[in-house]
Formats: structure tokens, sequence, C-alpha cells
């Protein structure tokens, strides 16, 4: 596992990156940059609903690329009173649904697989809003140009 690098542009703009910033500063072992850099950031915390207390995680090559960190950043924000859960562009197949359980080693987080559907667009159709996204591809949250990222400082 390598040092991961971590964007976020706008701290004030949601309340539940505050938690996120501390477990990094605690575990020392990834970085924040806020910077726009796709080539050197790994993964985007990106502020969304400044109300929701939903907090949104990718799993491939985001919970994957350190899964002791994130299970531990998840428990995180459970303990704190937020609603973390699984959005994934995966499929809904039951293997896959397996191996997030597993590897989470978690049986009660909430799991949504979008089958390729963008992530905000998908949740917003089931009635949910989230308060910050945690994911490695932002283009899978959001069709470019969506106000979204360009709160965020993503501009493509």
């Amino acid at each position: 596992m390598s040092n991961l690098v971590f964007y976020y542009r706008h701290s004030g703009l949601c309340p539940a990156f505050k938690l996120l910033d501390q477990t990094l500063a605690q575990q020392q072992l990834h970085s924040l940059t806020a910077e726009f850099d796709e080539f050197r950031v790994d993964i985007y915390a990106l502020a969304d609903s400044p109300t929701s207390r939903r907090v949104a995680f990718d799993f491939d090559c985001t919970i994957t690329a350190d899964p002791k960190f994130f299970r531990s950043l998840i428990a995180s924000y459970h303990t704190q009173g937020w609603e973390p859960f699984i959005c994934t562009l995966r499929a809904d197949d039951k293997d896959g649904i397996k191996e997030i359980r597993e590897t989470l080693k978690d049986d009660s987080i909430p799991i949504y697989t979008t089958d390729g559907q963008l992530k905000r667009a998908y949740l917003y159709e089931q009635g949910i809003d989230v308060g910050l996204w945690i994911d490695d591809y932002f283009p899978g949250i959001a069709h470019p140009g969506a106000w979204i990222l360009q709160i965020n400082g993503i501009d493509y």
C-alpha cells in the first residue's frame, strides 16, 4: 500500500470533511491536497449537500486501495452519527456484494450498485442526497460540467 493523495477543495462546505481531515491527520498514512491534479490525486472527497448526513464511499480503487484505513474511517463516520454507505458502478450481483462485505467486514452497511449509471443521478432517483463523496473516479459521480464538480474545483 502506498501513500494515497486525497483531494478536497472547500473544507467549509461540508461538515463531513472535518472527520476525514482528522482521520488523515491521526493516521498519517495519506495526504491531502486542495490542488486539482487528476494525475496526482488518488481519491476525491467532493462536497455535495451541506445538510446531508450521508457519506458515499466508492469500493473499487478507493476502499480497495487501503481497506484497513477505510474500515476505520467508515467506523468513525458511523460512530459520529453519519450514515456511511457504498455506492459503486458495479452491477448488482451476489459475488460482487459478497466481496464488498468481506472486505469491509461489515454486513450492515448499505450498498448501492448503479450498473454503470452516474452515481449522483442514480441516488437522486432513490431519494438519497449525499453530503460527501469519497471516490477515485469523479466522472462516475456526475457528468462533465455538473454543478457538483464545479463547486469542487473540477472543470473538465
